[in-house]
């Protein structure tokens, strides 16, 4: 069984990695509008599965490393979804969306991200152990930076 799960880990992680490197270029002139209006659809299919990726990597790492935030994870995943569809329903509606992050939250993401990166490729389960838990609380802030931003957009 943990075999089962490494292997399926590492073929996820192999998707991603695949996905980013044949992500297509859109050439915005004005001679091949109706061309680039398709790649960026495929674009937006591909952000898409991408995402479905990140979320099951991240469940996974829940799973192994952090097994009493994994309902505080789907939890938080079921929370950006709604909003996301709220934001995009704004953006149909007219309404400018500029910044969704406050620079407090962004310093510390970016801080998380570089320990995260630094565990995951040092395969440190303790630092693991850690820090996706820190990674899932820091996830809910957003949500909640989010829903005020609705609060403020309406």
């Amino acid at each position: 069984m943990k075999c089962r799960k490494k292997l399926l880990l590492l073929l996820m992680i192999t998707s991603i990695l695949v996905s980013f490197t044949s992500l297509p270029i859109v050439n915005a002139n004005e001679d091949v509008n109706e061309e680039a209006s398709s790649q960026v659809g495929k674009i937006g299919f591909e952000q898409r599965v991408i995402r479905a990726h990140f979320n099951f990597y991240y469940q996974l790492l829940a799973e192994k490393y952090a097994p009493k935030h994994v309902k505080v994870w789907n939890n938080v995943m079921q929370d950006r979804d709604a909003l996301i569809k709220k934001f995009k329903e704004l953006k149909k509606d007219g309404i400018e969306l500029d910044n969704f992050y406050d620079e407090t939250w962004l310093k510390e993401h970016n801080e998380i991200q570089h320990q995260f990166l630094e565990a995951v490729e040092k395969r440190d389960d303790e630092i693991l152990k850690v820090i996706v838990p820190q990674i899932i609380d820091h996830q809910k802030q957003l949500n909640s930076i989010l829903k005020k931003r609705l609060k403020e957009l309406k």
